[in-house]
């Protein structure tokens, strides 16, 4: 723990004392990179260490929240926490390594507080100190950058939550997320339901177990059964001499995330069928019997009941899967949630491109009146476009408009790489601007995956790609 002599009297005096083994550069780093230091010069500080137990508040911190230091030193905040304050960005960035920025709810004052946390590291690696500074949202001086900038939502599990329908879904993943029962999330295509079926992980008792993706339709149909279920050395040709575990097995004690479950063949539907009835699996070419324990998530875009009438989905796999429901509302339905995303996309954008980009209010209304076809997915890649194509910090409504028109940058971009190709064939046309545009997103990020993401596919989808 931090010796608590010096680091009272940074909190309580605001000095330049810190323990000699907290890293001066750090907390330098800390002050100027933070929300609140943009924003104003009145700063409240609150600091806990690396377990969550809380070190010091200073005056201003007493005087913003009515908590005083005698109230809250000593003690951990996971006591705190829904006492005097929620949620607690302290456990979150010792639970992400990251810095934060949340909107918090005190009850001592029953107002609401900008609060961003600041992990700082020892040579290690291990966080030995979060720095929280805390500003209330109606005294910021710059107000409109401060707002427009820093998220004004609740984030929980990586979902932005600020519309009722958002709500009401987190209130039933806490529900379902205790109990050890299949669930099928529906809807619309970049809406986040793998995010949701991530929720559902983190609030379970499996959390500690493995959350294992698969999107069924990425798969090629004749490799999807040895995906799944594993197959043993030599089972079919091209196969790894030693065998492999299949995406089942690799799930034990944890969360196996089937998603476009509605892409599922019909023969397989079968064996995942007996398989959620007995919990266990053959591999392909074996005939030894594994007992396996795995929760199921599926997720699909399309309607199931409307699949099982035309009998391209098995009733009782459709019946074992849905035990609980969880339907997703597109984008359009739930458009108070747009502006939240807007900050949280940003923030996270600004941060990976080193940039300073926000949005105008008057941005920020045509993003709102726009329908989106492709839901939060469509929303993210535009932000992304925006943020790189653009040199200003100050992206406007002209520069919104001109994107979702299809006349922006990025369109232009697109147009320069079609007049390039040097075909007069559609089919080789389309795949030379697919390898294209996938060697440009290729170079401008550092895995696979990340690539994947900023796409908006699945990384299985552009390994096949590329």
């Amino acid at each position: 723990m931090p010796e608590l002599s010096s680091l009272h009297a940074f909190c309580r005096e605001g000095k330049d004392t810190t323990p000699d083994h907290v890293s001066i550069g750090n907390l330098e780093q800390v002050r100027e990179n933070s929300l609140a230091t943009e924003c104003g010069d009145e700063h409240s500080f609150y600091f806990s260490d690396g377990e969550a137990y809380t070190l010091g508040v200073n005056r201003n911190y007493e005087k913003l929240t009515g908590l005083a230091q005698e109230y809250v030193y000593g003690r951990n905040i996971r006591e705190l926490e829904k006492l005097y304050f929620e949620p607690s960005v302290t456990l979150k960035v010792l639970k992400t390594h990251r810095p934060l920025t949340i909107i918090q709810h005190h009850y001592t004052r029953n107002k609401k507080l900008l609060v961003t946390g600041n992990p700082v590291f020892n040579q290690e690696g291990k966080i030995i100190l979060v720095v929280t500074l805390v500003k209330a949202l109606k005294t910021q001086r710059n107000e409109r950058f401060c707002l427009l900038k820093a998220p004004s939502y609740t984030l929980v599990g990586g979902m932005v939550i600020n519309s009722p329908p958002m709500q009401e879904i987190i209130e039933k993943i806490a529900y379902i997320a205790g109990i050890k029962s299949n669930v099928v999330i529906t809807g619309e295509s970049g809406t986040g339901k793998e995010l949701i079926a991530r929720s559902i992980h983190d609030f379970s008792p499996q959390k500690e177990g493995p959350f294992i993706p698969v999107n069924t339709a990425a798969i090629p149909e004749n490799l999807l059964e040895a995906e799944l279920f594993g197959y043993v050395g030599g089972a079919f040709t091209g196969a790894n001499p030693r065998g492999s575990q299949g995406f089942i097995k690799k799930a034990a004690g944890g969360i196996l995330f089937l998603d476009e479950i509605g892409e599922l063949p019909l023969a397989l539907q079968a064996k995942l069928l007996r398989f959620l009835e007995n919990k266990e699996i053959i591999p392909v070419g074996g005939n030894q019997v594994e007992r396996v324990d795995v929760r199921v998530i599926c997720a699909t875009n399309r309607n199931l009941e409307q699949m099982m009438a035309e009998g391209k989905m098995r009733k009782d796999l459709y019946y074992r899967l849905n035990v609980f429901n969880i339907f997703v509302p597109p984008l359009r339905d739930r458009k108070e949630d747009i502006p939240a995303l807007c900050s949280f996309y940003l923030e996270d954008l600004n941060r990976r491109f080193n940039t300073r980009k926000y949005l105008t209010p008057a941005a920020v209304k045509v993003l709102e009146s726009h329908t989106w076809p492709g839901n939060v997915r469509e929303l993210k890649n535009l932000l992304e476009r925006l943020v790189v194509l653009y040199p200003a910090n100050e992206i406007g409504k002209l520069d919104v408009e001109k994107e979702l028109s299809g006349t922006g940058l990025g369109n232009i971009c697109i147009q320069e790489t079609i007049h390039t190709l040097e075909t007069n064939k559609l089919y080789e046309a389309v795949a030379m601007f697919e390898k294209k545009y996938i060697s440009d997103y290729l170079s401008r990020y550092n895995s696979i995956e990340d690539c994947a993401r900023a796409m908006g596919i699945h990384r299985t989808t552009l390994m096949r790609k590329m």
